[in-house]
């Protein structure tokens, strides 16, 4: 058998021939099998998948406790660094659980006073907007829209 320098004529057509020049201008080869070849592809996919998955992860929602300088206590998601949902425990024994954006309550929640009261409805940069209930011991003394705070009927 003659061999012209071609690798791939030695082990037939299943034989992919890679070729490249060195830094010295030698022309150098590489045999990969069709089983190599997938191998190499496969362990590619799984490098791109662990790194992906680990970029995501850090920029998804994670539990989380904070705890801020003032004795506030956050237990929840928290994502990008922002508060997401959760509970926080005030200061002054008050509580809040319900959902965050921009670091106000935002969307339905429940703001639990340690004087009694409770309002259980909806926020928006950190006030009462919208549909909600005041209560005071379980007690509804207020049903209905809120707008700034401010009950509307």
């Amino acid at each position: 058998m003659k061999m012209d320098g071609n690798i791939a004529d030695l082990y037939g057509s299943k034989v992919n021939m890679l070729s490249f020049k060195d830094y010295c201008g030698k022309k150098v080869g590489i045999v990969m099998t069709s089983r190599k070849k997938w191998i190499l592809i496969f362990s590619g996919i799984l490098i791109i998948a662990c790194i992906w998955i680990t970029f995501a992860y850090k920029n998804s929602a994670q539990a989380d406790t904070v705890r801020f300088q003032d004795g506030t206590i956050y237990h929840g998601t928290t994502e990008k660094g922002k508060l997401r949902s959760g509970v926080m425990h005030f200061n002054n024994g008050d509580t809040y659980t319900g959902s965050f954006k921009d670091g106000h309550f935002d969307g339905w929640g429940v703001y639990k006073s340690h004087e009694g009261w409770s309002f259980e409805g909806e926020f928006r940069h950190g006030t009462a907007e919208g549909n909600g209930q005041l209560k005071k011991k379980g007690k509804v003394i207020q049903s209905g829209k809120y707008s700034n705070g401010v009950y509307i009927k």
